[in-house]
């Protein structure tokens, strides 16, 4: 074999056998995040702050806790149209809340939510745009829960009339850790 053709094999091997650090290998997005991503990551950013409100404001009594911004189902699908779309902001509130009879209005289900970034996060993430313009960013987390684990944690935004909004949230564990 000649030395050209050892190159190329060494080449394809690499390619198929190095995977980029930090990210489930088959999920791999395309880029890097750069500077010109940042003003929709701020987007991003602001619509995960109306997500924290929405959990951390809130009135206790007893042992329950009940949204500040969600006394109604009204409320709290407007409250979280800020930084959501409409279908998922639903999907929150399946998730996030039940009504209390008893109370007359919406209460908090206790539970496990998913990583709020930070801008400190900025440097650690990756994104695609999608054929319809929407971006998702994405970043893994490792050795969250027991030594070896990864944690892939995705969020895409699109681009509405009232501004960036989330359209989903994808957390799930990396099917193998290497």
């Amino acid at each position: 074999m000649s030395a050209g053709k050892y190159l190329l094999v060494s080449l394809l091997m690499i390619l198929l056998v190095v995977q980029p650090a930090g990210a489930c290998p088959e999920l791999m997005p395309v880029e890097p995040v750069t500077e010109e991503q940042y003003p929709i990551f701020a987007a991003l950013l602001q619509s995960l702050a109306v997500y924290e409100s929405f959990l951390s404001e809130r009135d206790q009594i007893d042992d329950l806790l009940f949204p500040v911004h969600g006394h109604s189902v009204e409320q709290a699908q407007s409250y979280l149209q800020q930084g959501f779309t409409c279908s998922f902001s639903n999907n929150l509130l399946l998730y996030l809340t039940r009504w209390n009879k008893d109370y007359g209005r919406l209460q908090l289900i206790p539970g496990e939510g998913f990583p709020i970034w930070a801008a400190a996060d900025f440097n650690d993430l990756y994104y695609r745009v999608l054929d319809d313009g929407a971006v998702i960013f994405q970043r893994d987390y490792r050795e969250c829960y027991r030594s070896g684990d990864c944690y892939h944690f995705q969020i895409t935004v699109g681009e509405y009339t009232n501004g960036w909004l989330i359209q989903s949230l994808t957390l799930m564990e990396c099917p193998y850790t290497y």
